[in-house]
C-alpha cells in the first residue's frame, strides 16, 4: 500500500554511502574499550558520591515549567492574596445549612492562627452566604428603630450634627431587621455566586464545603510548608465530624511516590525476565553478558550524566531506560542478514 500512496514527485536518497561509512566507523570501535572504560568508571564515581535523592518524589517534577517560573507564580498568587489550592479545609454534612454553620465555627478557630501568622488567610462559603442560624442572630441584635434612633440621639448630642441626617440609616436598619433571609438563590448572576459555588458543592444526598488556606509568604517562597498541627487542632477544637484538613501537594507526592517505586520494581522484575528469555534463546552465557553489559553501560552513563547536570530521575526517564534496554538488545540479538541496507 505505501508505494501506493507516495507522491509521483518523490525522490529517495541513496544513503547506502552513509551507511557503509557508518559501519568502517563501528569496525574501529574496538579502540574505544579503554575511553569507554574510563567513562564507565567516571560515570560510577558520580552515582556513588551522589548525596541526594536520585529519583524524585514529587508529582511536579514532571511539569514543563521550569522551576524558577514556578517559584514566581507563587509568589505572585501569594502577593495577590489569592488562595492556595495545595492547602484545603474540607467538611460534609447532610444538608446545606449543617455544612454552613460547620464552616462557620471552623472560621472562628481559624482566625487566632491568622492573628499568630500561621495561616495568611482563608476562604469560606459561609463569608458569602451565612448560615440561616447566624443571618437569624445578626438581625436580632439589631435594636428597633425607636431604641436605635434614641441611642443615635443621645451619640450624636454633643456633635455639630443633626440626628435627622441619619433617617435612611435607620430605615435601612429597621428593613434589615425585618427582611427575610439571605439565600443561594439570591445570589445568582452576582459575582459571589461564582464564589459559593466553587466553595459550597452537593454530591447525591451530601453536602461539601471546601475552605482554601493561603499560607505565610514564607511558605510560598519555597521555605518550610505550612504547619499542619495547629491546623488540625483547630478543627478539632471546632468539633465537628467529617472534617479534614488536606495537603493535596503532599497527597499526590505520595501517590506518584508509591507509583513510582511499583514501576521501578516491576522494571526490575521485567529486566530479570528479558535476561532469562536472552539465556534461553541464545544458550551461551558469554552472549547474554555481551549483550546486557552494553546496555546496561549505557544506561549508566546517561544517569549519571542527568545526575552529576543536577537533574532528578523521574517516571520519563525511566521509559526511556526501558526503550534503552528492549530496542538495543532487540538489534544486538538481531542476525546482521536481518538488517540490510535500503537503497
Amino acid at each position: 500500500m505505501l508505494p501506493r500512496l507516495a507522491p509521483a514527485k518523490l525522490r529517495m536518497r541513496d544513503v547506502t554511502p552513509l551507511g557503509m561509512r557508518l559501519a568502517r566507523i563501528a569496525a574501529h570501535a574496538h579502540r574505544l574499550r579503554w575511553p569507554m572504560a574510563a567513562l564507565l568508571l567516571a560515570a560510577g564515581t558520580v552515582l556513588l558520591m551522589q548525596r541526594g535523592p536520585l529519583w524524585s518524589q514529587e508529582l511536579a517534577s514532571l511539569s514543563p515549567v521550569p522551576e524558577q517560573e514556578q517559584a514566581l507564580d507563587a509568589s505572585l498568587r501569594a502577593d495577590l492574596g489569592a488562595p492556595d489550592v495545595r492547602y484545603l479545609v474540607v467538611l460534609s454534612g447532610p444538608d446545606q445549612e449543617s455544612v454552613l454553620q460547620g464552616a462557620e465555627r471552623v472560621a472562628r478557630e481559624l482566625d487566632p492562627l491568622v492573628a499568630q501568622g500561621v495561616i495568611a488567610g482563608y476562604e469560606s462559603p459561609a463569608r458569602y452566604l451565612p448560615s440561616l442560624a447566624t443571618q437569624h442572630t445578626r438581625q436580632a441584635s439589631l435594636p428597633p428603630r425607636q431604641e436605635l434612633a434614641q441611642r443615635l440621639q443621645a451619640a450624636v448630642a454633643d456633635q455639630p450634627v443633626k440626628p435627622s441626617l441619619f433617617a435612611p440609616f435607620l430605615d435601612e436598619a429597621e428593613q434589615t431587621r425585618s427582611a427575610a433571609p439571605l439565600r443561594r438563590e439570591d445570589l445568582r448572576g452576582t459575582s459571589m455566586a461564582l464564589a459559593v459555588d466553587g466553595l459550597l458543592t452537593r454530591r447525591g444526598e451530601r453536602w461539601s464545603a471546601t475552605l482554601p488556606l493561603r499560607a505565610p509568604a514564607t511558605a510560598a517562597q519555597g521555605k518550610p510548608s505550612l504547619d499542619a498541627e495547629p491546623i488540625r487542632a483547630a478543627i478539632a477544637r471546632a468539633g465537628l465530624h467529617d472534617t479534614l484538613f488536606v495537603d493535596l501537594k503532599y497527597e499526590s507526592d505520595h501517590l506518584y511516590d508509591s507509583y513510582m517505586r511499583e514501576a521501578l520494581h516491576l522494571s526490575l522484575g521485567g529486566l530479570a525476565a528479558i535476561a532469562v528469555l536472552l539465556a534461553i534463546a541464545l544458550r551461551s552465557p558469554q552472549r547474554v553478558l555481551g549483550t546486557l553489559l552494553p546496555l546496561a553501560a549505557a544506561t549508566l552513563v546517561v544517569v549519571a550524566g542527568l545526575a552529576a547536570s543536577g537533574r532528578q530521575l523521574t517516571i520519563l526517564h525511566l521509559v526511556g531506560m526501558l526503550l534503552l534496554i528492549a530496542v538495543g538488545s532487540n538489534y544486538r540479538t538481531a542476525p546482521s542478514h536481518r538488517i540490510p541496507w535500503y537503497p
